[in-house]
């Protein structure tokens, strides 16, 4: 073992091979799909898709699964998405400006929401090929001694019991700001989904962190005991790993390009914010404390806009000002 915490070719010889291409990364690479989306998986893998880092001819002991923040975004995300269909955010405004912009940005948002579960199903065979390589990966497991946490089933399920009830009251709650209850039975179906779908992201994001980090210990430990037959099992090990975990990069490729796609809600709603700040303050004849703080705001509003567009001007524009 190096003295820096890295394990080296001195101690895994096997792997000066594991840069290699595996059959199946070849596999994949002949599909029109992956050849399409190969750059947003290259991205994700850069940021932790896979769970090793492997450094010139030295394999580093620090993990990570980035999947388990990824999930944790898209739970953050998709509530953001939801409060933003109230009307309260809006102030209450009867403005018909503002409504439009309001229903226009509730249509995207019920389009993102629809469209999970029909992109969950172009997904689910691909999720299927995963659970059944991660069973036969848990087989290789026992046989070179390595155990997954049995604590971590656990934590799972009482992780996902919360769902239950957000389900029910994200969808009664959404049906209610849209005035019709008759809705609430499809919404109720999307926020299973999108608990189901996201609830698998968080999940197998632990299983992979803590699966690493257990066969990171053995590789230590056989490392030590120079048993070359047990460092070449756990080389393999390794590599199936760092495998799955590109497969489920795969598999959930198309809702990560849907969640980058229906991001742009967020920009919509941050520009309609910015028009807020700068509009004028509504009806006249208003002196309560709430129209005084618009008025306020509306001025340092202007003065802002001003100053932007007098930085922004030219000379010879300010002469011709001047002129007229």
């Amino acid at each position: 073992m190096h003295r820096s915490g890295y394990l080296t070719k001195q101690h895994l010889p096997e792997l000066q091979q594991a840069e290699l291409p595996s059959p199946a990364a070849n596999g994949r690479c002949c599909s029109t799909f992956y050849q399409v989306t190969s750059p947003l998986i290259f991205v994700l893998r850069l940021f932790g898709g896979f769970p090793y880092t492997v450094r010139k001819d030295r394999l580093h002991v620090t993990l990570c699964s980035w999947w388990v923040y990824y999930s944790l975004v898209v739970m953050i995300f998709q509530n953001v998405l939801l409060f933003l269909t109230t009307h309260h955010i809006y102030f209450g405004d009867d403005n018909a400006f503002d409504a439009k912009l309001f229903d226009i940005i509730s249509i995207i948002i019920m389009i993102y929401q629809a469209s999970g579960p029909l992109t969950f199903w172009f997904e689910l065979p691909a999720i299927t090929r995963y659970y059944t390589k991660w069973h036969t990966f848990e087989n290789d497991l026992h046989l070179c001694n390595i155990k997954l946490d049995g604590r971590l089933k656990k934590w799972v399920f009482l992780s996902m019991l919360p769902s239950i009830p957000y389900v029910f009251i994200a969808a009664y709650f959404q049906s209610v700001i849209h005035g019709n209850l008759l809705h609430m039975p499809s919404l109720v179906f999307l926020h299973i989904h999108n608990a189901l779908h996201v609830s698998f992201w968080f999940i197998s994001g632990l299983f992979i962190h803590s699966t690493a980090f257990r066969i990171m210990v053995r590789i230590k430990k056989v490392a030590e005991d120079r048993d070359p037959v047990e460092i070449a099992a756990c080389r393999r090990i390794w590599l199936s790993l760092a495998e799955l975990t590109a497969d489920l990069g795969n598999a959930l490729g198309p809702t990560l390009m849907e969640v980058l796609l229906f991001s742009s809600t967020v920009l919509i709603v941050g520009c309609y914010f910015v028009m807020f700040f700068f509009r004028s303050p509504g009806q006249e004849g208003k002196k309560n404390k709430s129209d005084i703080n618009e008025l306020k705001i509306f001025q340092v509003g202007s003065d802002l806009l001003q100053e932007l567009l007098r930085l922004n001007t030219s000379p010879q524009e300010k002469q011709l000002y001047r002129e007229d």
